[in-house]
């Protein structure tokens, strides 16, 4: 007879009364218990936690995350462990899907759930994004290791045998946004677990990913630059498609190269190492497009946004490419208007066509359309011909429409249309 699914929701915190209720609430109808370890609170944590249900306990800090979280895993009674941060969530439709995926995960052997985290930024926009285990069986050798940026292991080293939900399952995570991300950075408490770990692990290189993170942060460039190459010197030769961590460390060290205003032969080439090691993310083409199209570069700009679209478009976006992903109303704006930069009217009409046909209320998308279609004013296409075109995206019988096409026409002054449309 299978046994039954338990599951426990455990999360270590401390001062986190502005979160500690969404952190439990998602939880409470397919959890059977709610562990709170709690590492010297001063607010009303763990007043909240109780007050909702949750198992309260006490854990004295010693510097050391995956200390406290092991504490929490021993305190749960479930055979299958949800271990989020106070600070992460999933939305209600997730959490109803979640126990499915645990039964699913279960019947074939897997130990543990991939899932998406999303990072939100202080106005609730998506950042960056990676896969973290966060949902796995609770047994006697599955533990986390290190003092920060913890892992969960295996006691012999051997792998977790997971179940990939990444396209279905997604962490919200806000712990980085606004005041609060700025309170974590003044504590140091971060930056100082990192350099320690360092220090005992000098050849675990992982940790240079995560004290460039931690310098960029505090806009220490520099610093954060050379952190970044570090990492960066010790990846393997062959990296993986969806190996977010690498491609983050290759993006941000050229994030930091910007912000020192390095000369453009050190970013470009930064770039081209860039795009040859990380082979199917988009973002990396894309940040670089865009940093190129704003110091007006239209040719190169449209080189690498062309290579994000190829991108998107071969590998998809799983555990990759987001920012590319978001922004792809954008690539072809600036892809768009690019080419009318470079006389290529064409292309100009290739794009802004694409556009506004997934999203015909895109004025920049229009507008790029017809200054193509109006060329340098003495070869304007005619009206007659431009209207056809635009009557299989747009309704002419609709006031929106219809005042959107007279607005973009005298925009740029497209002799006849305003005529036409009234």
């Amino acid at each position: 007879m299978k046994e039954k699914i338990r599951l426990s929701q455990a999360m270590i915190v401390k001062n986190e009364e502005k979160n500690i209720e969404r952190a439990l609430r998602w939880g409470k109808d397919i959890v059977t218990e709610q562990i709170v370890v709690d590492t010297g609170s001063t607010d009303r944590t763990v007043e909240l936690a109780e007050k909702m249900g949750a198992r309260v306990y006490h854990f004295d800090w010693i510097d050391d995350f995956s200390a406290a979280k092991n504490y929490a895993i021993e305190k749960c009674s479930g055979n299958w462990i949800a271990f989020l941060d106070a600070d992460e969530y999933f939305n209600s439709e997730d959490a109803g899907k979640l126990m499915d995926y645990i039964r699913e995960t279960e019947e074939n052997g897997g130990e543990g759930i991939f899932t998406l985290l999303v990072n939100l930024d202080e106005h609730g926009n998506v950042g960056t994004s990676a896969s973290h285990i966060r949902i796995f069986k609770n047994l006697s050798d599955l533990r986390y290791k290190r003092r920060i940026h913890e892992q969960l292991v295996h006691s012999d080293g051997h792998n977790i045998r997971v179940l990939d939900a990444t396209q279905e399952l997604t962490i919200w995570h806000t712990g980085y946004a606004g005041e609060t991300g700025k309170e974590k950075q003044k504590s140091n408490r971060n930056l100082n677990l990192i350099l320690k770990d360092i220090e005992d692990y000098p050849e675990n290189y992982e940790m240079y990913l995560h004290l460039g993170n931690e310098y960029y942060g505090r806009e220490m460039y520099p610093e954060a630059e050379k952190a970044y190459a570090v990492y960066i010197e010790h990846l393997p030769v062959e990296i993986s498609g969806t190996d977010v961590d690498a491609a983050n460390a290759f993006l941000y060290h050229i994030y930091a190269l910007l912000q020192q205003d390095k000369d453009a032969g050190t970013i470009l080439a930064a770039y081209d190492r860039a795009v040859q090691r990380i082979k199917e993310n988009a973002d990396i083409p894309y940040i670089m497009g865009r940093c190129l199209y704003d110091a007006k570069f239209y040719g190169e700009a449209m080189e690498c946004l062309r290579e994000a679209l190829d991108r998107l478009e071969k590998y998809g976006t799983l555990n990759k490419s987001q920012n590319a992903m978001q922004n792809v109303n954008s690539i072809y704006e600036m892809l768009g208007e690019g080419s009318l930069k470079t006389g290529d009217i064409k292309s100009a009409v290739k794009y802004a066509s694409a556009l506004i046909s997934v999203n015909k209320y895109s004025v920049s998308g229009l507008v790029v359309l017809l200054r193509a279609f109006k060329g340098n004013g003495t070869d304007q296409v005619p009206v007659k011909d431009v209207m056809p075109y635009l009557s299989k995206i747009y309704d002419l019988k609709n006031e929106k429409d219809k005042g959107l096409l007279m607005a973009a026409a005298d925009a740029v002054a497209y002799e006849g249309m305003s005529e036409y449309l009234l």
